[in-house]
């Protein structure tokens, strides 16, 4: 077959007695047959049809009516086959991986189906073409190689190569037929029941803006959502002078690349390849949505919010600067082969903190502590408190399952070795890509065994340039898999220092509360912030009154500013508390101390 598009590049074969019959009732009748009940097998069934539909010889009309014969048995299958992998912690586990390389499959062979039939009604040459069949064609041609993108980016994996050059030149084809701003029925959108070609290629352009690959496990599918109402507030226009200066995002029509801020596409491109997207009716709407609606959320939990259509303000303000600003690299990169041992988790970074700090306390008063007599404390413990399941655990599950509940009245502390340490709070070995003054790209060495989320705080050590390094605390700014399955993960340093401390509500009914595995922060002079908590993303929140445990005593404080909030962890400015009641509480507690007793600088000589 000529290809006129280069959409398709491999050879049909004629039809033959033992070829798929896509004759309507004959697919009616076999479609009616499938055994829903059983996913997978209809899934195979289905896969296995379009594989032989799409290497056999049919004319575009009755190619394009046996798809969209198939098209709602097509949604039930796909939306079965995303919830083995929508949801789920990462890395994959394996069936989860193949559930999702097998839905994105199933998308490039519908595409595949639409292409052919795109193809051969473009080289029919018909005196009366029939442009309304040419629109739907190129419709569901576009909205499938979008699913295709989607899936990738939902399971932060590499898209297909070449899947780009087809969205713009299919894009470009509708342009000179002049049928991109014509309606079409598409039973697969949650919201509109009509759209156009151009809303739908300017969804997925911008979906590709939102940096998919830095967003939280879920928020892909909530923008994807969104965008089905916001894409018309975006215009796209050829580039020329006197329409220069709207434009923020460039396309390069003639490319497999995604669209890319203005001021980094190169300018040896011809300008008469290039089209200009403006946001700028688009980023007005999302500062009236911050400014009029009521937030959803501080921020975009997996578990809870999984399921909530709407968008938290925290995920609107980011959408807001990836659609109206340039971005600027801060710090250059260098390459760097080196080795890094990581924890991932709050919990885990707690305590392999604690432990190492404990641990090189002991070894360098070890020779002294034989000289002292023995020393004996008895302490009450609440059996039912430590049986119990932390709640939290429970409804906002973190990358490590680690109790985040300190027992800091065991006295029974022993040393261990780097191994065994390693090991216990399982850290692993990756391995640095490249680094700037911001922070690494990372290289899983071997298979990541933790689960891993954007946003997640992380626990990293360096053992590099003849010295090991102290635990630093960062977090998960972006994860992608490459092609032979390797992980890479963008992490931005937070610190190079911290400190293990606890932390727990105040409560004046006497209740018994167990302290929060939460981590200090020294003062950052460069940018003139103050010492600052890592916590639990709740139940803490600005204007809480807590008690911090640290070096041994109490110290009554109070959260006065929120910097972040993950989701995964919170981390606040603190201020002393001095009130009455605190007085009182300091009188009847001889361990509980004010901030001021205590040398917070003299916190990191411990670590």
């Amino acid at each position: 077959m000529a290809s006129a598009l280069g959409l398709v590049k491999h050879k049909l074969n004629k039809a033959s007695s033992n070829s798929f019959d896509i004759r309507p009732k004959k697919v009616e009748a076999w479609l009616e047959s499938l055994p829903k009940a059983n996913l997978g097998e209809t899934s195979r069934l289905i896969y296995n049809a379009l594989l032989e539909t799409n290497s056999t010889i049919y004319s575009y009309h009755d190619r394009t009516r046996f798809l969209e014969l198939i098209q709602d048995t097509l949604h039930y299958i796909t939306d079965g086959m995303r919830k083995h992998f929508i949801g789920v912690g990462f890395p994959l586990p394996k069936k989860s991986k193949n559930v999702a390389k097998a839905t994105q499959k199933i998308y490039t062979e519908i595409a595949t189906g639409y292409k052919i039939s795109l193809e051969d009604m473009l080289n029919s040459n018909s005196i009366f073409p029939d442009n309304r069949l040419l629109t739907l064609i190129i419709h569901r041609t576009l909205t499938s190689l979008s699913s295709e993108l989607l899936t990738s980016y939902q399971t932060y994996a590499p898209y297909r190569k070449h899947i780009w050059q087809e969205l713009h030149k299919i894009y470009l084809i509708t342009q000179n037929k002049k049928c991109h701003r014509t309606l079409v029925n598409d039973a697969d959108q949650n919201l509109s029941r009509k759209t156009t070609i151009s809303d739908e290629y300017k969804r997925i352009l911008l979906l590709a803006l939102s940096s998919p690959y830095c967003l939280r496990h879920g928020e892909v599918n909530k923008i994807y959502s969104a965008l089905d109402q916001w894409s018309n507030l975006i215009d796209i226009f050829d580039f020329n002078d006197s329409e220069y200066t709207k434009g923020v995002f460039a396309v390069d029509s003639l490319s497999d690349l995604p669209p890319r801020y203005l001021a980094i596409t190169p300018t040896e491109y011809k300008k008469s390849n290039i089209f200009l997207i403006s946001t700028e009716q688009l980023t007005n709407k999302l500062r009236h949505e911050i400014q009029h609606n009521q937030d959803v959320g501080s921020s975009t939990l997996v578990g809870l919010d999984m399921q909530r259509p709407s968008l938290s303000h925290d995920l609107l303000r980011k959408l807001l600067n990836l659609w109206g600003h340039v971005p600027k690299r801060a710090f250059p990169r260098s390459s760097k082969h080196e080795k890094i041992s990581i924890a991932m988790g709050l919990n885990s970074a707690h305590r392999i903190i604690f432990d190492t700090a404990t641990r090189k306390n002991k070894n360098k008063n070890k020779q002294s502590q034989f000289n002292e007599p023995a020393k004996f404390e008895s302490n009450v413990t609440l059996k039912d408190s430590a049986s119990q399941n932390d709640v939290w655990n429970m409804v906002y599950p973190a990358s490590d399952k680690t109790n985040n509940i300190i027992e800091f009245e065991t006295k029974a502390e022993t040393t261990v070795s780097d191994e065994k340490l390693n090991k216990h709070y399982s850290t692993e070995n990756w391995q640095i890509v490249n680094e700037s003054a911001g922070g690494y790209c990372i290289r899983s060495v071997n298979d990541c065994s933790n689960k891993v989320q954007v946003g997640e705080l992380i626990g990293i050590r360096r053992s590099g340039d003849g010295h090991t390094w102290k635990w630093g605390v960062g977090t998960v700014r972006w994860m992608k898999f490459s092609d032979a399955q390797e992980l890479f993960l963008g992490v931005r340093m937070i610190t190079p220092d911290a400190a293990a401390v606890g932390l727990k509500t105040t409560v004046s009914s006497g209740k018994h509360e167990n302290y929060h595995r939460t981590l200090m922060l020294p003062k950052l002079q460069t940018i003139n912030q103050p010492a600052t908590l890592i916590t639990p993303p709740v139940p803490y929140r600005v204007g809480s009154r807590v008690e911090l445990k640290i070096l041994g005593k109490k110290i009554n404080v109070e959260l006065t500013k929120q910097l972040t909030n993950t989701g995964l962890f919170a981390q606040f400015q603190f201020s002393p508390v001095n009130d009455k009641n605190s007085t009182q509480q300091d009188t009847n507690n001889s361990s509980s101390d004010s901030l001021n007793d205590i040398d917070i600088h003299s916190v990191w000589t411990t670590i």
